[in-house]
Parts: structure tokens; sequence; C-alpha cells
């Protein structure tokens, strides 16, 4: 069963769409894609995705392998849940401009 904390109140994820579904809750929406977290590495190698960074350009700045980096958007694709880095930018563009 998959469930997260929110306000440090256990939720399933049945319970969070039934009340989407019920509510229309907007709101609530916004505050579960802004609850997306980030690793700190996560975070690093997003600050340079969206600079336009290339992998191999990351991976020298965070002096980390190519593979490593691949990994962390890996990571991060499947949070966003996208599928490729310019989907990824643009989710993050959107995200942060909030």
């Amino acid at each position: 069963c998959f469930s997260f904390c929110f306000n440090t109140t256990r939720i399933t994820l049945d319970l969070l769409l039934e009340v989407i579904y019920r509510t229309n809750a907007t709101l609530l929406i916004s505050a579960i894609v802004e609850a997306i977290v980030f690793t700190k590495r996560e975070a690093q190698v997003i600050s340079l995705l969206k600079n336009g960074k290339s992998t191999k350009q990351i991976a020298l700045q965070l002096e980390i392998t190519t593979r490593s980096v691949e990994v962390h958007l890996t990571h991060i694709y499947a949070k966003l849940n996208v599928c490729c880095r310019t989907e990824a930018v643009v989710k993050l563009i959107r995200l942060y401009e909030k």
C-alpha cells in the first residue's frame, strides 16, 4: 500500500484520490505536486539541468560520473512522472514559478 505523510498524518493513496475526487481539491493537488521531495544531489542536478547543462557538463561540475548523473536523472524523471529531459525541464520551470 502506497502512503505518505501530509501534515504528520499518514494518508493512503486511495484515500487521497477519494478526497480529490469528492472535493475537486485543486489546492490539495497543488500541495501534493509541490511536495515532491528531491535529494540534495538531485536538487543540484536539477539546478544545472534547468540551466541547460548536458549530462557531461553536470558530471564535471558535480565531480561525479556521467552514469551517476543518468541515475539521478532517472530518479528525477520518475518523481516528476516524465520521460525525457525536455519534459522534465518544462515541468520543473512550471513548479518553481509558483
